[in-house]
């Protein structure tokens, strides 16, 4: 009875503890499969300094029996990067894993790398493919042009972009001319878009 006054206050501290106690838990991961994390550089998008991450790689692969593979990424302040390659290739983990950086570096939190310099953004907009459920009123296409949609009803200058498998869910004719509309309108917004 005599703590009832302060137990709020000590679930919110919870939860707060419990992100940095999982975030201490990546690291101890990371170290016990020889890889490394690190508290990034955190700097102005002014500055037109760029994303580096020395032996980034994706956290959600330490659950994996094998390590993930490490790489170098270092990406302009602003601009537009496609990766293509074939199935399986690590397109997703990749997008997921500068995703996770950024997020983590604004959260004050290590981040999975060797070194890591991280502009900071305003805004980080993700898109990824979500299989198509029986209660959606659209289908896989109309479902990502609803998102594509929210995405520039909120896009300001200067934020980050990852769009993953853009317009999949339609013919590849069609699909291109969406792509590059999207491409001409990411264009003049300036985001650091994958």
């Amino acid at each position: 009875d005599g703590v009832e006054h302060v137990m709020g206050s000590l679930l919110e501290l919870q939860l707060g503890l419990e992100f940095y106690l999982a975030i201490d838990g990546m690291r101890q991961l990371a170290h016990a499969k020889g890889l490394c994390v690190c508290i990034p550089e955190l700097v102005q998008v002014a500055t037109g300094a760029p994303f580096t991450v020395t032996q980034l790689y994706n956290p959600f692969l330490l659950l994996e029996e094998r390590p993930p593979v490490p790489c170098d990424i270092n990406l302009a302040s602003h601009g537009l990067v496609l990766i293509t390659g074939p199935n399986s290739g690590g397109k997703t983990r990749l997008l997921q894993a500068v995703g996770l950086v950024q997020l983590l570096a604004q959260c004050g939190a290590w981040v999975p790398g060797r070194k890591a310099v991280v502009p900071h953004r305003d805004g980080l907009f993700v898109s990824l493919v979500h299989e198509v459920s029986a209660d959606q009123h659209e289908g896989r296409l109309g479902t990502e042009l609803l998102r594509i949609r929210r995405l520039f009803e909120r896009l300001g200058f200067d934020q980050m972009v990852l769009l993953d498998e853009l317009c999949s869910g339609t013919n590849p004719s069609e699909g291109e001319g969406i792509v590059h509309l999207v491409i001409s309108l990411l264009e003049e917004l300036r985001p650091q878009a994958l």
